[in-house]
């Protein structure tokens, strides 16, 4: 368990007061960063909250990690302005609303197992530890079937419909007509967890590869394209007969989670919602088929191998391609190595409308509060006061500052993101993980030579199908 206190935020007030009533003292002050603001031509986003003071009360922050990950960042609270980007905006997000609405934040993380549980106890015991849960979307499905969530209807202040949440994931969160998770401008972590590719844009140059960015912008960035590309070429660089990073030029890398990324990308889908909004078994469809045997082909070891040092292999010229996250731009940016590029998932074929981008329930971030929060007005305020304050600069820093300029390199890059972000999909078969039936798709190309969709399928459907019907009789019980 990690716990940080308020105290930073207390001594900025106390500074911010002293310095407003009293005359400018030599030497150097503390400043905040100037919030981002729109264009003059754009229309301002603000929240419809009331000007109210609640008289020094603390709101109490609680956010999951895994020992080891990097993928969650310090989207919620810093202790102290350290000149990073992303941990400055939130340093002053967290002190302007401190000041404007006469709270204190307190911020604690805990191991993700540690989490569940907790939760699991305050609900039991009617206890409210909590005010703003930031839970692992992959824990969150468990833990709101059980009935610990509140309802966002219940969150009197929180305006789903405001831009600064989330509005391409949405539907995805939506159970039964009601929402009881979802992502909003506060966290960076689950933009952190959406999936793209990147490519080595000194290779490129040096293959001739058409314009990837006209491509995309054309409609004709697509899985087979991509397969075009990779297939024809020789990855085998010193002729040994065997694929290895350090030694040759792959034409894709990437990890497990390919799979899930293209074939979703692809249009792909597990479920559907009938008319009552509740998940319907809808794999076993000629389309789903045909995109997964196309992601399949895509990850064939003539051109692709699987990496954890995805990073490293784009940057030193060892592939041409790789499946990302966007955790990985943020990375390589401040990395020695070739300039690289961003992509969009390709599409499965031009017909597709929208470029989508898979959202990781693994290694994201839901925002949640406790069925048995004692106060949800005043829980309400601070979740659509820190979305709405985090719009601008938290944001801005994130997007414009870090991935736009210092990360992707390049004003295409900069347009491609605003692409991936725009669709971003996820399957409630992932989140619930029925049958465990994806997680076993997402391992099929890696470790076994059987990629037979139809034979997996027969094995899996009665455990999937279970699983939906338990999804959908709590769903009953609980609304």
């Amino acid at each position: 368990m990690k716990k940080t206190p308020a105290s930073a935020l207390c001594l900025l007030l106390m500074i911010l007061t002293v310095v407003s009533c009293a005359k400018p003292a030599a030497g150097p002050e503390e400043t905040l960063p100037p919030e981002t603001k729109p264009e003059e031509t754009e229309k301002l986003i603000t929240s419809d909250l009331p000007d109210m003071k609640f008289d020094g009360r603390t709101f109490d922050i609680a956010h999951w990690y895994v020992n080891g990950w990097t993928i969650h960042g310090t989207d919620l609270y810093v202790e102290e302005q350290t000149g990073d980007p992303i941990g400055d905006a939130v340093y002053a997000r967290n002190a302007r609303i401190a000041e404007q609405y006469d709270v204190v934040f307190e911020y604690e993380e805990l191991d993700h197992a540690d989490f569940v549980g907790k939760i699991r106890v305050a609900a039991t015991t009617n206890d409210d530890p909590f005010d703003l849960l930031c839970i692992r979307m992959a824990d969150t499905t468990n833990i709101m079937m059980e009935g610990n969530l509140l309802e966002y209807g219940n969150l009197t202040y929180v305006d789903l419909d405001k831009p600064y949440w989330d509005q391409s994931v949405k539907e995805c969160f939506s159970f039964g007509g009601n929402t009881f998770m979802m992502t909003s401008d506060t966290t960076i972590n689950d933009k952190n967890g959406t999936s793209g590719v990147a490519f080595n844009k000194v290779l490129a140059r040096d293959l001739m590869l058409p314009d990837l960015y006209k491509e995309v912008r054309d409609g004709t960035w697509t899985q087979e394209e991509l397969l075009r590309l990779i297939s024809g070429y020789d990855a085998d660089k010193n002729g040994d007969g065997e694929l290895k990073i350090e030694d040759d030029v792959l034409g894709m890398v990437g990890q497990s989670d390919v799979v899930m990324s293209f074939f979703m990308g692809g249009g792909g889908h597990f479920t559907s919602r009938d008319a009552a909004d509740y998940p319907v078994l809808d794999f076993n469809t000629e389309d789903n088929i045909d995109v997964l045997y196309l992601v399949f082909d895509l990850i064939d070891d003539e051109h692709f191998l699987a990496t954890s040092n995805i990073d490293e292999t784009i940057l030193g010229g060892h592939s041409i391609f790789s499946w990302i996250r966007i955790e990985n731009v943020v990375r390589m940016r401040g990395m020695e190595g070739d300039d690289f590029g961003v992509l969009p998932t390709p599409k499965y074929n031009e017909y597709q409308e929208d470029y989508l981008s898979l959202l990781s329930v693994h290694g994201s971030t839901a925002q949640a509060a406790l069925y048995t929060e004692t106060d949800p007005e005043f829980v309400s305020f601070m979740m659509e006061a820190l979305a709405a304050g985090s719009h601008y600069g938290v944001q801005s820093a994130y997007y414009d500052v870090t991935l736009k300029t210092k990360s992707a390199r390049d004003d295409e890059s900069q347009e491609m993101l605003d692409i991936i972000f725009s669709h971003r999909v996820l399957d409630i078969a992932d989140l619930c993980n029925f049958g465990t039936f994806t997680g076993y798709v997402m391992g099929m190309p890696f470790g076994s030579d059987d990629r037979n969709i139809a034979s997996a399928y027969a094995k899996y459907e009665s455990k999937m199908q279970a699983d939906i019907d338990k999804f959908c009789e709590k769903l009953d019980k609980m609304l």
